[in-house]
């Protein structure tokens, strides 16, 4: 059983991680580090969630400084997605895993988002 380290950096506006794909086998660890200046939120999938023996609600919150470590509950092939994005911002509508013949998590910054609060709501 591996375990796998994930260090989270700022990199203009985005929270890049330094791994970007893992491939991994059923009870291998990963564990997510954040920034020290910085928490990180981690959003995913309910598929991405299942395989990472985490709740149904499929994110994470990473305290700056901090981690927080995922043991694989299963090697099912397919490349499972988990986007890094900044505490404040929602996580996307839509994040898709791919059909593949290895079980690989990748592991991207989210997209940049439109949504900067509800101060930004238009009035008419």
């Amino acid at each position: 059983m591996a375990t796998t380290e994930v260090r989270v950096q700022v990199s203009g506006d985005y929270l890049v991680p330094d791994i970007s794909t893992l491939p991994f086998s059923a009870g291998d660890v990963v564990t997510f580090i954040a920034p020290e200046d910085s928490d990180v939120h981690l959003c995913m999938n309910g598929a991405t969630a299942s395989i990472l023996s985490t709740s149904a609600d499929a994110s994470a919150e990473i305290p700056a400084g901090g981690s927080v470590s995922f043991q694989f509950a299963s090697s099912a092939p397919g490349t499972y997605l988990v986007l890094t994005q900044w505490p404040d911002a929602p996580c996307p509508a839509e994040i898709a895993n791919q059909a593949g013949t290895d079980a690989v998590l990748s592991i991207q910054p989210a997209p940049a988002a439109s949504y900067s609060g509800p101060g930004a709501d238009t009035q008419t």
